[in-house]
């Protein structure tokens, strides 16, 4: 027995020839397991079903797909709703296991249903038996025609499909696609991979990919039309095409995203074009994008129940790339306002440079600010879901404390100098709402207690998320949050301002915004030093745009380092139902302290707000 597969990597419809000619084969050979005849199924039509089981399926192959079959039913909160019996429906499920099963390397899997009725009931439990049959396996594997300035790659590599495993389509098609992609990115951009298959003896399949590297090529000049002439050299700067470099198909994907990063023009293709014999001459061709746009947003942000925030910006209001960016917010204890110039693409074809002034006044309990500005920020994007920033600032701080302490020294006002840096790692699949995945941020603060800070102080906090799927839409969701600072030099203490809060939506919901840690004498926060935060919370669907949330949250401030103790941490666990708007999920919380509750604190709390507290 001998037959082909050609165009893998070319023809997407191709992946499905290898089961239409295993298909073919186990038809001439009477091996296609036979259907049950519907007319014997039809007086079942409509009853209940009760169990539905899957026998005989490796628990290596069967991962999820019992859920994916009509018959099994869906899972909610009470339970498994399944449909009543139909026959269109078993013989719907009937073919997609064997295609599943063909699919993964076992053409000649049968499948055999089982009924046990429950005559009086009209109720019946269904079972569907399965003999997998004998696997196709990998016998022999070569590739032919790979180009010496290349290192070929090592077929135990795990994109290769090797010696000894199953035969998959899947696995076929990301082995031609992979070797493909090695060529496209060393500089062979017409390279062509195509694989054929051969039987050997029974059960066993060769597997040849033929390959045509066509020239190597190298980017010989670059050319930017379309878009306003003073754009050219930001285009060029970001697109960050060397002359002479080699061609690879990856950098002309980055290139070409990172033409879309600064939103200065609407339109990008970038192409390439042969000059002569492996020389190509790349061309952007790009639109200016609307350089003027507004936005506006509504949330609960920092430890703000509410926050609203608001700006205009045009991108290229100085021409050559240098953009104006006014913006404000206001929140239940919080008003500022600010305007930045920014340019793309100083430094790094993804970095973002901004010099910005603004105000800032805060109204709390214990205390009140106003700080006027200035601020130079140097911004990297290693991808699109990571940020680096960096940035230096001269502000000049006023702060009034409501209540002092007697045995507390007054604040130390006027100016600040402060370096700082942010680091954020984004893992998750929806910045809204997310699912699964993880984030991390860092960041640190250092006021040098030499030069113009009247309050010099060092600061290091950070916070871990993760976000866990349990089964269909119920997800585990974790934080974790800890935070130190000291002050320097004649400081004795740090501003207001500047220390750590906890206590309300986003941090700990069994207290009251910034409740929780230490206290003046008024009994109204006055922050710590040093903060640690832990929380925990299932997220489930309910019905309609209404979900439901069970969470527990842990921590505490500290005034000072020698009051850290694992003994004085607070918790408090609660409900939460959240509705779903295309703003994100406004969230109700009733919490209970369940453990080390402060005096004078109240014993349950409800909080409301809008988006997920992590």
């Amino acid at each position: 027995m001998k037959f082909h597969l050609t165009g893998i990597a070319l023809a997407p419809w191709h992946n499905w020839s290898t089961l239409l000619i295993l298909c073919l084969v186990m038809l001439c050979t009477g091996l296609m397991p036979r259907q049950a005849r519907a007319e014997d199924w039809d007086h079942y039509r409509g009853w209940e079903i009760t169990a539905f089981e899957l026998t005989g399926l490796p628990k290596e192959l069967a991962k999820d797909f019992n859920n994916q079959l009509a018959l099994h039913g869906r899972r909610n909160l009470f339970g498994t709703k399944r449909p009543n019996f139909q026959t269109k429906i078993l013989a719907e499920d009937l073919a997609r296991i064997r295609l599943y099963l063909a699919r993964i390397g076992y053409p000649m899997a049968k499948t055999n249903p089982v009924v046990e009725p429950d005559l009086e009931k009209r109720q019946l439990a269904l079972r569907i038996e399965i003999d997998v049959g004998q696997a196709v396996r990998v016998g022999h594997l070569e590739i032919n025609g790979w180009p010496q300035r290349v290192a070929l790659p090592d077929t135990s590599h795990q994109g290769i499909i090797h010696r000894g495993q199953i035969f998959q389509d899947e696995s076929l098609e990301k082995t031609a696609d992979f070797l493909r992609t090695i060529l496209l990115n060393s500089g062979f951009e017409s390279a062509k991979v195509q694989p054929t298959l051969e039987g050997i003896e029974a059960g066993l399949l060769e597997i040849h990919f033929a390959v045509e590297a066509g020239l190597y090529c190298v980017v010989d000049s670059v050319i930017v039309e379309g878009c306003s002439e003073d754009l050219v050299g930001v285009a060029l700067r970001v697109m960050d095409l060397k002359m002479g470099a080699e061609y690879s198909v990856a950098k002309m994907s980055q290139s070409a995203m990172d033409l879309r990063g600064p939103q200065l023009f609407g339109r990008v293709e970038l192409t390439t074009e042969n000059l002569q014999p492996g020389r190509l001459l790349a061309r952007a061709t790009l639109e200016n994008a609307r350089m003027r746009s507004w936005y506006a947003a509504v949330g609960t942000w920092s430890d703000n129940p509410w926050m609203v925030r608001m700006g205009w910006s045009h991108n290229n209001f100085f021409k050559r790339g240098y953009g104006l960016r006014t913006r404000g917010e206001v929140g239940s204890h919080l008003l500022g306002l600010g305007v930045d110039v920014f340019w793309k693409g100083w430094l790094t074809p993804r970095s973002t440079t901004s010099y910005g002034f603004g105000i800032e006044k805060e109204n709390e309990l214990s205390y009140g600010s106003f700080e006027k500005r200035n601020e130079f920020i140097q911004a990297f994007r290693p991808n699109l879901r990571d940020m680096w920033k960096v940035g230096i600032s001269l502000s000049l701080v006023e702060v009034e404390i409501f209540t002092p302490d007697p045995d507390e020294p007054p604040d130390a006002q006027g100016p600040m100098l402060e370096i700082w840096s942010d680091m954020k790692w984004d893992r998750t699949d929806n910045p809204i709402i997310p699912t699964r995945g993880y984030y991390y941020k860092i960041s640190f603060t250092a006021s040098p207690p030499e030069g113009v800070s009247e309050s010099p102080y060092l600061q290091l906090h950070g916070d871990a998320v993760r976000y866990q799927p349990i089964f269909r839409e119920v997800i585990l969701a974790g934080r974790f949050r800890l935070g130190a600072s000291q002050s320097l030099g004649d400081s004795q203490d740090l501003l207001a301002n500047r220390r750590f809060y906890a206590g309300g939506y986003n941090t700990m919901r069994g207290y009251d915004r910034r409740h929780l840690g230490p206290t003046d004498s008024a009994n109204d926060p006055r922050g710590g030093k040093f903060v640690g935060l832990a929380g925990l919370e299932l997220r489930f669907p309910l019905f309609w745009l209404i979900q439901g949330a069970a969470f527990y949250d842990a921590g505490q401030v500290w005034r000072e380092y020698s009051d850290v103790t694992s003994g004085t941490i607070s918790g408090a666990a609660g409900l939460a139902v959240d509705l779903m708007t295309p703003i994100g999920p406004l969230r109700l919380n009733y919490a209970v302290n369940v453990l080390n509750r402060q005096e004078g604190r109240s014993r349950d709390m409800w909080t409301l707000g809008i988006g997920y507290p992590w």
